[in-house]
């Protein structure tokens, strides 16, 4: 055969290299050996160029050493592709490096050469000191340079920089090119510097550029991009006052700005503006108009032009009717969705996957995963191949819908079927399980998902982790991330975040640190989304030190302490005691450069109430209305609590007049709170008053309403009333509060231990006597014992009703009844949160009236001892 010579492996190697083949490039110049050809600096300077292509830049410099220690030296051009290799991967360093290897062996560097480190994606300061060197060296710097440098500098966001640069251009009487300028004003636009966009447009004009109509629609297209209609409305005219030819396209182009910022109403006046300037309206503008309003949630206005669209004559077509469908999906107008599809059958429309999948999301946000079964059954009967997104779109609704067999069974038809699943089936399951709070059903789609063998994101990982925060607790939480960190799921920062939040949520502030050094010894970098979390879990267990650590170590990874990082310290330093550091934090806020805002105004009023200052929280509220902040619910709540706690609870009845007045709407925590300043004072009337006002405000009582009302009724026999109607097996009134019915109707089967660890102090008052006098009588002579414990708790995980000691309020009592007790001892210890009150006398008494009266308790002393007893002096 013909021995292969050296310049045909230099042209095979490049055609490899145009080819994008630089593996077979560089095979090529291994076996280069066996065929006795010498490779020489214009062979390895190809094979480079090939790895260039490939963007293989680590190859590129083996290759540059292998010259070295081969003993062939480097060309100009070698060293050019490869300074071009390592910035087109972002390793803008080695190619700087590379460059000053070339000063230092005296190679020639020529405009290509600088031009390729510019290109490097260096930081725009090193792109000026290339000009410099160039300027130093007598390289001329011509336009491609220029351009490079502008590159460099609109990558950082400098566009003053480039706007500088482009006027050294001109100073040197270099012409920029049509590119120069298309690229400065996309950078201006990126920048959102659209005065400075517009400003080289004109400029272009008044240099004479020939400015072509393309040249206008890319900037037409840049400023629809950026979302600016309104400079895109400025562009689009500029194009009819220059005569330029306007068409369908460009204005839809324009309409897209809309799009992105929502400004529908803008988008129905580019078609009115399409309209002026002679252009028909055809099927594609409308389409585009309908997705604006979709988009925005206008679906009503999409509807009607969709409706329009008939009486202009155009007729839908499938795309629009795609997206009248989605625009009702979007909205949760599942009636109107399916109304659109009987009228594309009609017409005799062939409805695709994408109608059916927007018509099944339609169903979700109304949870009507009944409808969206029947789609399902639509779609086959019309012989519509359900894809992975109509699929997804059901998953999510039948899961939305509780209906988590059926998500199941469709994940189990999915894969009988072959059908591809990606991992955006399991995150529609997984984010519903999120919402919902079943950590249980989220474990089972990570173990099918992985079994099955989809490949599940971290996104996905993260949404079935954070099911855990409402319900399961951390450690479901630490095994959902065991369990696919095994399964080789990669965890990221947003994995732990999610883990640390769940974490924050049970209270576990101690293991919330631990994965923070967890993290540093995997080497995954917190940012400030972490440090704000683990902070806040630091203030969730009271625990101001480590969150102050915490705080203080974050300049140190350069992070950014924001609004929610102080907001979250101020209330640690609440929590744990120290509210006069809290105060100084808050005043020095603007040091930090941090505005003050609502959250950190709330986390201040938080820390007055600990220090007990009404007046102080007043004062706060008047400073927020001096610096124009809004106050929310909780900042009156804040106030309220403050007076409450201060003795002031006229001032905490005003401040909730003022938050009505205000045109706040107040939450059920503001009536909580109102109700709660009645207690002290005694005020039970004005208590009262609150809580049947509470339906006015659309407001629902919660569990805590009715133990606050309970505070405040103590003493009186309208708080014994309440608590026997909470009492009662069926408890009439829609504003009962299920959770105070549920702990009471837990003590009815009480005969030994019953648990008050979740009552305020009043009502646990009233439960024992209530216990005592209408429980105890019903049990059986054989059911009786000598002593009942009692749970109180010992103030560790306290109820909203604050430092209200439940223990010492059911010892009174029962000294006031004459029944002795002591703390339950345990392990030769005694129990702080428990009471074994010695009952026998009770039962004594119990079995003298059943056998005496036939067990009419009503008649007895024993119930009639319990009712009232009267108040200590």
């Amino acid at each position: 055969g013909v021995k292969p010579e050296i310049v045909t492996f230099n042209s095979v190697i490049g055609a490899c290299g145009r080819g994008g083949e630089w593996v077979k490039a560089l095979e090529i110049l291994c076996n280069m050996g066996k065929h006795a050809v010498e490779m020489n600096s214009i062979t390895c300077s190809t094979a480079i160029n090939a790895c260039e292509k490939g963007k293989e830049w680590w190859k590129a410099l083996i290759l540059l050493d292998f010259m070295d220690a081969q003993g062939i030296p480097w060309s100009t051009a070698g060293c050019t592709a490869a300074i071009s290799a390592c910035g087109t991967s972002g390793a803008w360093v080695r190619s700087l490096h590379l460059l000053g290897v070339m000063v230092q062996r005296g190679m020639e560097i020529n405009a290509v050469t600088f031009a390729a480190s510019l290109n490097s994606a260096a930081p725009w300061t090193q792109a000026f000191e290339l000009l410099g060197m160039m300027k130093k060296r007598g390289v001329p710097i011509g336009v491609p340079v220029y351009n490079a440098a502008i590159g460099a500098c609109g990558k950082s966001g400098q566009w003053s920089k480039v706007l500088e640069l482009l006027a050294s251009m001109v100073a040197r009487s270099i012409q920029p090119s049509t590119a120069t300028c298309t690229e400065t004003m996309k950078i201006c636009t990126n920048c959102g510097i659209w005065s400075a966009a517009l400003d080289v447009l004109r400029g272009m004009d008044g240099a004479g550029f020939d400015i072509d109509r393309s040249t206008w629609i890319e900037a037409v297209r840049a400023c629809s991009k950026a979302g600016d209609w309104e400079k895109t409305l400025a562009i689009v005219k500029a194009m009819r006052n220059n005569h330029l030819e306007l068409n369908v396209p460009t204005c839809t182009l324009a309409m897209q700005a809309c799009h992105q910022t929502g400004q529908w109403t803008q988008a129905l006046e580019f078609l009115n503006f399409m309209a002026d300037c002679g252009l028909e309206i055809n099927v594609i503008a409308c389409t585009c108009a309908i997705r604006v309003c979709g988009s925005s949630g206008e679906w009503a206005h999409a509807m009607e032009l969709f409706s329009t669209m008939h009486r202009m004559t155009i007729e839908p077509e499938i795309i629009a009717c795609n997206s009248a469908v989605t625009a009702c999906g979007k909205a949760g107008e599942w009636t109107q969705a399916t109304e659109i599809l009987r009228f594309m059958c009609d017409r005799g429309l062939e409805a695709n996957v994408v109608t059916c999948s927007s018509a099944v999301s339609a169903c979700e946000a109304d949870g009507q995963w009944r409808v969206a079964g029947e789609l399902l059954r639509f779609m086959k009967t019309r012989k519509i191949d359900m894809d992975t997104i109509s699929c997804n779109a059901a998953i999510s609704t039948y899961a939305g819908g509780s209906e988590w067999a059926r998500s199941f069974q469709l994940l189990d038809d999915m894969a009988s079927s072959s059908m591809d699943m990606t991992h955006v089936t399991f995150l529609a399951a997984a984010e519903a399980c999120k919402e919902s709070g079943n950590s249980g059903s989220a474990k089972t789609l990570l173990r099918d998902a992985i079994t099955r063998g989809i490949e599940v994101s971290s996104v996905a990982c993260n949404a079935a982790i954070s099911a855990c925060e409402t319900n399961g607790g951390w450690r479901c939480a630490l095994e959902l991330l065991q369990f696919a960190d095994q399964n080789g799921v990669a965890m990221d920062l947003v994995s732990y975040n999610t883990f640390i939040s769940v974490l924050e949520a049970s209270g576990d502030w101690q293991m919330a640190l631990d994965v923070l050094g967890a993290m540093e010894r995997r080497g995954v970098e917190a940012d400030t989304i972490t440090y704000n979390v683990a902070i806040s879990a630091c203030e969730k267990g009271g625990d101001w030190e480590n969150a102050f650590s915490l705080l203080n170590g974050m300049p140190e990874f350069s992070l950014e302490r924001d609004v929610i990082t102080f907001s979250a310290m101020i209330t640690a330093f609440e929590k744990g005691g120290a509210w006069e550091r809290a105060m100084d934090m808050f005043y020095g806020l603007p040091e930090q450069g941090i505005d003050r805002s609502t959250f950190t105004y709330n986390a201040a009023l938080g820390a007055v109430e600990h220090g007990g200052d009404w007046s102080q929280a007043l004062d706060l509220m008047n400073d927020m209305v001096r610096d124009k902040i809004d106050a929310d619910s909780m900042t009156f709540v804040g106030a309220m609590s403050a007076c409450t706690r201060a003795g002031a609870w006229p001032k905490a009845l005003e401040v909730f007049a003022s938050m009505l007045e205000r045109w706040v709407a107040p939450e059920v925590m503001a009536c909580n709170a109102a109700i709660d300043a009645c207690g002290p004072a005694g005020a039970w009337q004005q208590a009262l008053a609150l809580f049947a006002a509470a339906p006015k405000l659309r407001v629902e009582p919660d569990d805590v309403t009715y133990f606050v009302l309970l505070e405040a009724l103590r003493d009186t026999p309208k708080a014994q009333l309440l608590f026997e109607r909470l009492a009662s097996p069926n408890p009439d009134g829609p504003n009962d509060g299920a959770g105070v019915v549920a702990a009471i109707a837990a003590l009815r089967g009480s005969r030994r231990v019953f648990d008050l660890h979740d009552f305020s102090p009043a009502a646990s008052r009233l439960a024992v006597r209530w216990w005592l006098s209408n429980i105890l009588p019903q049990f059986q002579a054989d059911q009786l014992r000598d002593s009942v414990t009692i749970i109180t708790g010992w103030g560790k995980h306290r109820k909203p009703w604050k430092q209200a000691n439940i223990k010492a309020t059911v010892c009174e009592e029962l000294d006031d009844l004459n029944l002795p007790w002591r703390m339950r001892s345990g392990g030769g210890e005694s129990t702080e949160g428990a009471l074994v009150v010695d009952t026998s006398s009770l039962w004594a008494e119990k079995r003298s009236v059943m056998s005496g009266f036939a067990g009419n308790v009503s008649a007895s002393r024993y119930k009639r001892d319990l009712r009232a007893p009267e108040k200590k002096k």
